[in-house]
């Protein structure tokens, strides 16, 4: 494999970072999640460093990476690389913060899922129901039910009668408080 990567190295400018781009998502289909990122990395050094060019337009690529580390179940490489774009760019969108905090969640981190909630926030993505609902999900799967109604109770302001499985969330959370009281 570093034959054809050793070539990408010799473009330059544009050519550069759509050819990176290229194989970074074949990586990320291929399921190499791992060599996609790090070549998304050596994507990253040379645009920046060799050309000085922004990757302002490399959002997509990133994402292709953070999805395919989430499905291979690498949520801390996943949430890594998201710091990266919070940090120095691209700015992420909520659908990209979505995928690490439900990978996180899916893996019972969930201190880490609710503290990239908080960072969600502080950078202007607000979250909605969705994200609410997954880290519901992963606070009553790991009995912490009390952590769950806290968010339900933040949640509120997203659910109303109209609001799809308003009902089912709320039963949720309910369900597993009912199964936590009758354990104890």
């Amino acid at each position: 494999m570093m034959g054809p990567l050793l070539l990408l190295e010799e473009y330059q400018g544009d050519a550069a970072g759509k050819s990176f781009a290229a194989v970074v998502h074949g990586l990320c289909t291929a399921n190499r999640a791992v060599d996609a990122k790090n070549l998304l990395m050596r994507m990253v050094v040379q645009l920046e460093e060799y050309q000085g060019e922004s990757l302002k337009d490399a959002g997509e690529t990133f994402s292709a990476v953070i999805d395919a580390l989430c499905r291979n179940m690498r949520s801390k490489d996943a949430k890594t690389l998201l710091m990266r774009m919070v940090d120095v760019g691209p700015a992420p969108d909520k659908a990209v913060f979505d995928l690490v905090i439900t990978a996180l969640s899916e893996q019972g981190q969930m201190e880490g899922a609710r503290g990239l909630m908080e960072v969600m926030e502080s950078r202007g993505v607000s979250p909605d129901l969705y994200t609410y609902s997954v880290l519901m999900n992963g606070y009553t799967k790991g009995r912490m039910t009390d952590e769950a109604h806290a968010l339900l109770r933040e949640a509120q302001k997203f659910i109303t009668p109209a609001t799809p499985n308003s009902t089912a969330v709320t039963n949720e959370v309910a369900q597993s408080s009912s199964s936590s009281d009758n354990a104890k």
